[in-house]
Order: C-alpha cells, then sequence, then structure tokens
C-alpha cells in the first residue's frame, strides 16, 4: 500500500497531508463492524491500493461520479473512497452499488458508519470537525459544511485573504514557515471575494475555506472539536449531541446503548492509506458492559 502520492514517493516533492483523528462510531446494525472496525471499509479498489478502481470507469459510474458532482467541484481524478460490503449487491465489488431505495432502506436501519474527522490545519483552527457517513462510499453530511474547498478549485478560488486585517491578500513560498502569519482562510475573520487583479505569479492561497457562520444541518453537528499539541503529543476534545436529529447521517447513541468506536491516526504527513488504526473499541453509554463506560457530569 502507498500512502502518498507518487510525486512524494519518486521525486522527493514535500508531503503536505496535515495531522488527523478520525472517529468512526456503529453497531451490529453493520455486519462486521464490531470485530473488524474501520478495517471493513477498506477494499482493494481504494484510492491508494495497489489495485485501486479505473478512475475512467469510477468517474463513468452512475452513482459514485454523482457524490462528487453534488458537491459542485469539477473532479477529474474520481477515486473509490470508503465504503461497506451491505451497500453493494455483489460481494464488494465497487461498481455493484445497490439501488437508491435499498441504500435508504439501510439509512433507516442505521446501517451504516459515523465518521467525524478533526484535522489539525484545517478544522482546528475554526474548533470544529467534519461530519461524514459511509455507505455506499464516505461523503460529508447533508447540509453545509464548516470546512469546504476554496471555490470550484481548478476553476479558481472564491476567497483570498483580507489584506486590510492581516497584510497580504495571499501567501509565498517563504511565508509558509512563518508562523507568525495566519494560514487559514476564515469567513468573517480575514477573509475578502478573490480578486485576480491583486494575485501575483507564485502566490499562494489556501484549497479550503472555514465558514462556521454558514454551517448548518447534519453536516454542522461535530460543533465543537479543538487539539492542542504539547511535548509532541497532541490532546484533542470533539463534542457532538448522543442524538442529533439527524438519524440518516449520524448514529444516534442512546442512554443504555453499547457501540462500537474506531480510531485512525494520520500523522508524520501521511496521507491515503498510510494511517494508523485501533481495534475496534467498545463504548457504553451509561452502565453496560463495554471496553469504556461512558458516564455523565454534573
Amino acid at each position: 500500500m502507498t500512502g502518498q502520492h507518487e510525486a512524494v514517493i519518486d521525486e522527493g516533492e514535500p508531503a503536505i497531508y496535515p495531522d488527523r483523528l478520525g472517529i468512526m462510531i456503529g453497531d451490529a446494525k453493520v455486519p462486521l463492524y464490531p470485530e473488524h472496525g474501520c478495517w471493513m471499509t477498506c477494499h482493494d479498489s481504494l484510492v491508494g491500493m495497489v489495485e485501486q478502481a479505473d478512475e475512467d470507469e469510477v468517474g463513468e459510474h452512475p452513482v459514485i461520479s454523482q457524490l462528487y458532482h453534488s458537491i459542485g467541484i469539477p473532479i477529474t481524478n474520481y477515486l473509490v473512497r470508503k465504503y461497506i460490503p451491505g451497500s453493494r449487491s455483489e460481494g464488494t465489488e465497487w461498481a455493484a452499488v445497490k439501488s437508491e431505495d435499498e441504500l435508504l432502506a439501510l439509512r433507516k436501519e442505521g446501517a451504516f458508519l459515523d465518521l467525524i474527522i478533526w484535522d489539525a490545519s484545517m478544522t482546528n483552527p475554526a474548533g470544529v470537525a467534519a461530519d461524514f457517513n459511509v455507505l455506499e462510499m464516505k461523503k460529508i453530511d447533508e447540509g453545509t459544511s464548516p470546512l469546504w474547498p476554496n471555490g470550484e478549485m481548478r476553476d479558481g478560488p472564491k476567497y483570498m485573504f483580507d489584506a486590510s486585517k492581516v497584510g497580504f491578500s495571499a501567501l509565498t513560498e517563504s511565508d509558509l514557515a512563518d508562523a507568525a502569519k495566519p494560514k487559514h482562510l476564515i469567513v468573517g475573520q480575514n477573509t475578502v471575494l478573490f480578486d485576480a487583479g491583486k494575485i501575483k505569479e507564485g502566490d499562494l492561497l489556501p484549497a479550503h475555506v472555514l465558514d462556521t457562520g454558514s454551517a448548518e444541518g447534519s453536516a454542522a453537528d461535530a460543533d465543537y472539536a479543538k487539539g492542542v499539541l504539547e511535548d509532541g503529543k497532541y490532546t484533542v476534545v470533539v463534542r457532538r449531541k448522543l442524538d442529533t436529529g439527524h438519524p440518516l447521517d449520524d448514529k444516534v447513541l442512546q442512554v443504555g446503548g453499547v457501540y462500537t468506536f474506531s480510531f485512525s491516526v494520520h500523522d508524520d504527513a501521511a496521507g491515503k492509506r498510510a494511517h494508523h488504526v485501533s481495534f475496534p473499541v467498545t463504548v457504553s453509554i451509561g452502565p453496560g458492559k463495554a471496553d469504556i463506560q461512558a458516564v455523565t457530569l454534573n
């Protein structure tokens, strides 16, 4: 398995993947998950695997390609991402996606996985996490996420830095090593709409934008997620409601229930399949037989 783009591996291009924590939540409604954890969402066809699916075939797939189109970005490298076997009609064959009605029925049964991702670079500056779910493919929850690409990335950015607030409209390569200069576009704090006339050749802008003010719906349920790096270790606190009110995207956690959590850590600029994962960990909400027992704090 490879963990980085080929240019990083073969040509020595600097790796720029951020440190990241993933929290996957599910239960026995997803067969194999309590026993195998997040391993059961990974398949030979996934991006980064030796036998990853052909990009042209993925781009022509009537379901998978539409998941990319739905977020409004013209993707040119269509790739298969995490999915659960129950979403396929032929074993784990990536292209054998069940019908829309069958997938909806699985969601209503709770037969999908919840996935919250905290990112040291992209979400931590705004104190939130991105909220995903995994069924036919890993995808962002319904609603408006606090983290979005900066415009239609290949057609040009939507935002740049507000020079009146931070002193510049865009970063330069030398700025990346300057800890005093902001590296994140946070709408309402340091951004203005993109103006190509203020950009010079070689200028850099973040590929993503943080906008907590516009975040809404299921995609905004992980409304607090803050990490602190001290002595080479992160301490990360993530918050969401036990019942978010969005049962088709989020796993509803009930007092007395036992759920399986899986954790992944992307460290040392590692991306794609190159990350550390935990064994499945059971968590009881209140009293229950589990590895970890959650208690109510008064």
